[in-house]
């Protein structure tokens, strides 16, 4: 029988650990504020905030927080781009006993309004120049740059409103109702896991952290928080960036961590060994995660940088709070399991996780043999907003545990035990995929494409086309004909976030069925076999550069037959 007790570094708690996991986040952070307040808090565009000045502002905006009557139970939404101020917001909301509710200014306005009305948000935190992307709302609003500046009788310290068991953010992932559903954090959740990397990670008041991730995508709460914690400095990167800049940003601001987005590390690896450009000698810890890892583009890695950056494959889920484990081959000489197969490890659980690989009765299974992967303990959400149902669907009573109150969230995750303890991560039981990092219900797609009325039958699933990465691909039976892909493709973006609308639409005449009538996804086509669509005015290219761009995108794309008036986006491309 094989389950994961905790991460094999786990040791008895200190009493001071032990009393910071039972305090709220914005309290550690105001004890970290009082030791260094001198010290660079957050950097963006070359501004600088000391661990003063960011606890003072955000004192400020809790104050105007609290003249709204925002306290304990209420949830805020945060409409704002990725800036200082946007962290000034985040530790507002929680001084006041209130939870977060990002919202990505990137979304169509359709999810913008779902959000704010699943959440009945009261109050909106946004900046001025995103109000013409808001939708029509019931909420308050609240524009953070002018009301940091206001003069106000601002407190030297927090109202301590919150205990450990109230809600800290919730923060939506996709749904296979249609809809997105909010997973509700608990501050208890946010703080173990907060403090356990910064115990794994290392983190020191000399690091500078990079902050990379979307605020709607929760690996930003580990970018953030932990650092905060730690005395390091959070260091924002731009929107956008090419991976050349990227690598000028790293050396420019020494950062020593960054956590990655497993697409865009490998797209670094591409991009390092095709220009021989190196990554800054500042840097210290490279963390990647949150999707499949390949072996070969790890041993890469390996050629690239030796052995002077440390290296580490997080896996996690937002209803265990972000990372629940760890590989770092670097405690095995930097080699990997030789058990591994062509995908690295997920690892161990972190301080405070169980993790267990069960069979369908929920029994224990022995190492080596697949089953699905069930994580309890310190980091676990207290559940879907507004959807009891799945709630006690996914968080299951622990039967391994006396405690009845005792949950497990059963992860849909296929894994297996590898000899030595490390977690093998093998796919997925259900039908979500993951896209660049993103967990993707392909029923939400599904759901949003069918909305057009020529569509009458819709499968959407993701394939490999590349080393290591994956797209979306929707196949499509229409009513009458053809559909119009380019009218479609604009009514989903109306309702989806762009890293949920297809790469790819197909058309066909009727959908593969299997004998119980639903769609057998097994023998769907390949899609390198059917171009997406044909455009009306197909011309071929003619001249020396369209003939040079088209053999650079049917590279890129694993497409052929291209016309000039193709559009690379709707070919299946993206910005990476």
């Amino acid at each position: 029988m094989w389950f994961n007790k905790a991460h094999k570094r786990d040791k008895a708690l200190s009493p001071s650990q032990a009393a910071a996991e039972q305090t709220c986040l914005h309290e550690l952070f105001e004890q970290q504020a009082e030791k260094t307040p001198d010290a660079e808090a957050v950097i963006c565009d070359g501004s600088v905030l000391t661990f003063s000045e960011l606890n003072h502002r955000a004192n400020v905006l809790a104050h105007h927080l609290q003249v709204l009557q925002v306290g304990p139970g209420h949830l805020v939404g945060i409409f704002m781009d990725r800036s200082a101020d946007l962290i000034i917001a985040l530790l507002a909301v929680l001084k006041v006993g209130a939870a977060y509710v990002p919202i990505d200014p990137e979304y169509p306005a359709e999810r913008i309004a779902y959000m704010l009305a699943d959440t009945r948000a009261s109050v909106l935190l946004t900046q001025r120049d995103l109000l013409q992307s808001l939708p029509p709302h019931q909420a308050r609003l609240l524009l953070v740059e002018e009301a940091v500046q206001q003069p106000a009788q601002a407190p030297e310290k927090s109202p301590r409103r919150a205990s450990s068991g109230d809600l800290a953010y919730v923060i939506y992932t996709s749904g296979s109702t249609g809809k997105p559903k909010g997973v509700q954090v608990p501050h208890s959740a946010l703080v173990s896991h907060a403090l356990a990397m910064i115990e794994i990670y290392r983190l020191t008041p000399a690091d500078c952290v990079l902050q990379f991730a979307s605020i709607s995508f929760d690996v930003a709460g580990e970018e953030i928080f932990p650092t905060l914690l730690s005395g390091a400095s959070v260091v924002i990167h731009p929107q956008r960036a090419s991976i050349a800049a990227f690598l000028e940003f790293v050396q420019q601001h020494s950062l020593t961590v960054l956590n990655l987005p497993t697409t865009f590390w490998q797209e670094l690896v591409f991009e390092m060994d095709r220009t021989h450009r190196s990554i800054s000698t500042s840097v210290r810890l490279v963390v990647v995660g949150n999707e499949r890892t390949l072996m070969q583009t790890y041993r890469k890695w390996r050629e690239l940088v030796g052995d002077r950056i440390e290296w580490m494959n997080a896996y996690g889920l937002t209803e265990a709070t972000i990372t629940s484990t760890i590989y770092n081959p670097q405690e095995n000489g930097g080699e990997l399991h030789p058990d591994s197969a062509e995908l690295v490890p997920i690892g161990r659980p972190v301080r405070n996780v169980r993790t267990m690989v069960l069979d369908s009765d929920m029994k224990p299974v022995p190492a080596g043999t697949p089953g699905e992967l069930y994580i309890g303990g310190a980091g676990l959400a207290v559940g879907y907003l507004n959807l009891p149902e799945l709630t006690d669907a996914r968080f299951v009573r622990d039967p391994f545990n006396a405690d009845p109150t005792a949950r497990l969230y059963k992860t849909g995750d296929l894994a297996s035990a590898l000899p030595d303890g490390n977690l093998q991560f093998l796919g997925r039981a259900d039908e979500q995929v993951k896209i660049r990092g993103f967990r993707i219900e392909p029923a939400e797609i599904e759901a949003a494409i069918l909305h057009h009325p020529a569509v009458r039958q819709v499968a959407v699933v993701a394939r490999d086309y590349k080393e290591g990465e994956r797209r979306l691909i929707a196949y499509l039976a229409a009513r009458a004909g053809d559909v119009p892909i380019p009218q479609l493709r604009r009514l989903i973006r109306n309702q989806l976030p762009d890293y949920m609308v297809p790469a790819l639409f197909i058309c066909l005449d009727d959908l593969p069925l299997l004998p119980n009538g639903k769609v057998d996804r097994k023998n769907l086509p390949d899609p390198a076999r059917h171009r997406p669509f044909a455009t009306p005015d197909f011309v071929r290219p003619a001249t020396l550069t369209e003939q040079l761009l088209e053999r650079i995108w049917s590279e890129v794309l694993g497409l052929s037959n291209l016309s000039v008036s193709d559009n690379f986006f709707e070919l299946g491309g993206h910005s990476l």
